[in-house]
């Protein structure tokens, strides 16, 4: 009987199977991070004063971000890198950059807005300057938030490379401002403060240098109330030492540094 129903409820058009959902599409965004850094080195272990650089670099990169569990997957490519002002060594640097042209992360954004599990697919030592732009891209445990509310969050990055490896963990408390407006766009803006520590082990010619540094950061950030990235600005100031095999006493370093995001 089951059958014979089934069979003519189909017939007269009754029972209609219906039709899967289309999954959303991926979002792509275009973004310029700029990365300002000025650094002071103490090179009285050596006789010598102090030398000073100053480096700004600028990458242009495509984002794309689709639904998956947990969050979004997170899909990064560099598609070209800038040298906007170089102190010393603009010759390596150059070339640097231009092998840095299409390097790519993936990685996951949860639906509070952390980045998480970021890899490098492909990344030379140019490109992986940005490495830790990308760990920390979004204002964390942002989505949802309302003016006046106030949270921490902790992150610890570490990056590998032929250059060594450096941990970073930051302390980073955020606010939610209040309304504004960014590149023509309302968004709610975000403050934040934070704390840093650094350490890493460095390849240099006479052997392993050891890293270790402390530092603060103030940063603007702007999110749209639906969770699009607008882009801001991360000021950073380190105290770092470097200990090396080479050098009768550590060497102090001063970095100041700022990230600058914009969306295209």
């Amino acid at each position: 009987m089951f059958s014979r129903v089934t069979t003519a409820a189909f017939a007269a058009g009754l029972l209609v199977q219906p039709l899967a959902a289309e999954p959303p599409a991926p979002t792509v965004t275009k973004y310029r991070v700029t990365i300002s850094a000025h650094s002071v080195v103490d090179l009285s272990a050596f006789g010598g004063g102090s030398q000073e650089t100053t480096n700004i670099i600028s990458g242009f990169f495509t984002i794309t971000t689709a639904d998956t569990t947990g969050g979004r997957t997170l899909h990064a490519v560099l598609d070209s890198m800038r040298l906007d002002s170089v102190s010393i060594g603009r010759d390596v640097m150059q070339s640097m950059a231009d092998s840095a042209k299409g390097a790519a992360w993936h990685g996951l954004v949860t639906a509070n807005g952390n980045v998480q599990n970021l890899t490098a697919v492909t990344a030379n030592a140019g490109a992986r300057q940005f490495e830790g732009v990308l760990a920390a891209f979004y204002p964390r445990g942002a989505q949802g938030r309302k003016t006046g509310q106030t949270w921490t969050d902790t992150l610890s990055y570490t990056s590998t490379s032929e250059q060594g490896t450096t941990t970073i963990t930051s302390i980073t408390t955020y606010t939610a401002a209040g309304e504004a407006t960014q590149g023509g766009v309302k968004a709610l803006k975000i403050t934040s403060t934070g704390t840093s520590t650094t350490t890493g082990m460095l390849n240099q010619p006479g052997g392993e240098a050891q890293l270790d540094g402390t530092g603060t950061t103030v940063g603007t950030w702007y999110l749209t109330r639906d969770g699009l990235y607008l882009g801001g600005q991360n000021d950073g100031n380190n105290d770092m030492t470097v200990t090396m095999p080479t050098a009768p006493m550590p060497i102090a370093v001063k970095a100041r540094t700022t990230v600058t995001v914009a969306k295209l």
